[in-house]
């Protein structure tokens, strides 16, 4: 699992980057790193280094240059991009979550603090 903090520094953007983390822990996450650059992220992602990636839990929205030709590799990967609320992604849109289309619902609802389903994100597989 691949994340990348932002700069909220506030109390309420670090209760919200990690309360997210820390359900994805909950959720059998192996471990959760940040690589420092968006579109690194996103190439993980499409090479199957990382099964998943997303921001934007506090605000911290990536710029286009994080998202534009690493998304498209992404996609072209089999990848999926959403909004954290499930939208279709828009370069333009301050959250994000890529995954496979296996992994992505339950990457969303763990993010969002929906409560787990057994086996949502079974372990050894995010």
């Amino acid at each position: 699992m691949l994340t990348e903090w932002g700069y909220d520094r506030s109390d309420a953007g670090i209760s919200a980057i990690l309360g997210a983390n820390e359900r994805l822990l909950r959720r059998n996450v192996r471990g959760i790193r940040q690589l420092g650059s968006g579109a690194l992220d996103l190439c993980y992602v499409a090479m199957g280094r990382a099964d998943a990636v997303y921001c934007g839990v506090a605000g911290e929205s990536w710029h286009v240059w994080d998202y534009a030709a690493a998304s498209l590799i992404a996609q072209e990967a089999g990848a999926e991009l959403r909004t954290l609320d499930g939208r279709e992604f828009c370069i333009t849109d301050a959250t994000m979550a890529c995954a496979t289309p296996a992994i992505l619902p339950a990457l969303l609802a763990a993010v969002n603090g929906d409560p787990p389903t057994p086996g949502d994100l079974p372990r050894n597989k995010v």
